[in-house]
């Protein structure tokens, strides 16, 4: 699960502190572009019958029509053909909810990009997790595995058109939000699980409930088979977001942060000439960190104000627009408030107190422009 650097790769495609992900990001994502990324995993999260399970991207700050098609056809398609033509059973990756009352609930894994689907998404891309049942023989899981690779790719031979023109969409709508005038548009903050509107049958087995050592509630699966119908959370939602900016300036001091931004594909442009422009700026009132370290970090959260001013921006200034295909991981790596972008993952740590010594806090060094603006500036060359 770990590479050499103790870093878990499914963990790390925000901050891309890997060489693994970094190449696959940089010499496959952004080189390639393809169109559908199948991640192949194994799970053991909770008893079931059925020895293969699948997601989609469901962070909200994806475009919903990408995740929705997967749900509505590509799934449904695929696993009513694993089980006709392979008597293999399949249902959405998820684990009870709570162990010793099944009935409570299906949940999945959560909405943060640092995982490979729900990051592809942010992409405008499709994107399928496969979670193979760690508690069924070897023979079973790669035959599952194989045949539903299989299907998918009998499916997206079949709808290629389709599919292409929905991720033209996707990309055209994002590029044109980035542009318009309009500010209606939302960056979500924080989110919260909820079922979706039809349960999800799961079929199981009888358990025994138990005690361990330590006093905690425990159940023990039995022989006796037993199907659920639960609800199943998988749908994620907005319950925090601010008005999503046309673009973001920050001082050619911080050339680290424009790498690192562009190492994901993103546009980064210069300011070839100073502006006078009105931007929204964060003081940042309040910092909190994590006590336990987490993939090599002791994470970062700020919290503080929005101001609306005119700043005065010198020739070189960084500038990445909102009017490009991957604009969605741009507000993700760069929103002050964002849940796992490049404040949490430690990269504005320095800038965000004046001193070691003293405890007053800085304005976040990135400033948001609000309305679209025309201005001098050319991409910078990495």
């Amino acid at each position: 699960r770990y590479n050499g650097q103790n870093l878990d790769l499914n963990r790390d495609y925000i901050k891309i502190e890997s060489p693994e992900n970094a190449g696959a990001i940089e010499l496959i994502l952004n080189r390639w572009d393809p169109m559908l990324l199948v991640d192949l995993h194994t799970t053991n999260g909770s008893y079931h019958q059925e020895p293969l399970t699948y997601a989609t991207a469901h962070n909200p700050n994806c475009d919903p029509s990408l995740p929705n098609y997967l749900r509505e056809n590509l799934f449904p398609k695929v696993s009513k053909g694993l089980e006709s033509r392979y008597n293999i059973l399949s249902i959405p990756y998820g684990y009870f909810v709570d162990s010793t009352e099944p009935i409570k609930g299906w949940q999945t894994f959560n909405h943060l990009p640092y995982y490979s689907t729900n990051y592809w998404g942010l992409r405008n891309r499709f994107a399928i997790l496969n979670e193979n049942y760690a508690y069924a023989d070897y023979q079973t899981r790669i035959e599952a595995c194989y045949r539903f690779v299989q299907l998918i790719l009998e499916y997206t031979n079949n709808h290629a058109d389709e599919m292409l023109q929905l991720i033209r969409q996707a990309d055209l709508k994002t590029i044109q939000r980035g542009a318009s005038p309009d500010t209606s548009a939302r960056f979500g903050i924080e989110f919260k699980a909820t079922p979706f509107e039809k349960p999800l049958l799961i079929r199981s087995y009888e358990f025994e409930p138990y005690k361990d050592e330590k006093g905690r509630n425990r159940v023990e699966k039995t022989d006796i088979l037993k199907n659920y119908k639960v609800p199943f959370y998988g749908d994620f939602k907005k319950t925090k977001s601010v008005a999503l900016a046309k673009g973001y300036f920050f001082s050619s001091s911080l050339k680290e942060i424009a790498q690192k931004i562009h190492q994901h594909g993103v546009v980064v442009e210069q300011l070839t000439e100073p502006i006078s422009v009105e931007v929204q700026t964060f003081q940042v009132a309040k910092i909190e960190n994590s006590k336990r370290i987490y993939q090599g970090h002791k994470w970062t959260k700020i919290e503080g104000t929005y101001k609306t001013v005119q700043k005065e921006l010198a020739e070189g200034t960084y500038y990445v627009g909102m009017d490009q295909p991957l604009a969605n991981v741009a507000a993700y790596l760069l929103e002050p408030e964002s849940d796992c972008g490049l404040v949490y993952w430690n990269f504005f740590d320095r800038y965000l107190r004046t001193s070691q010594w003293e405890s007053g806090l800085n304005e976040f060094p990135v400033y948001r422009l609000m309305k679209p603006v025309r201005f001098a500036r050319e991409c910078f060359d990495f």
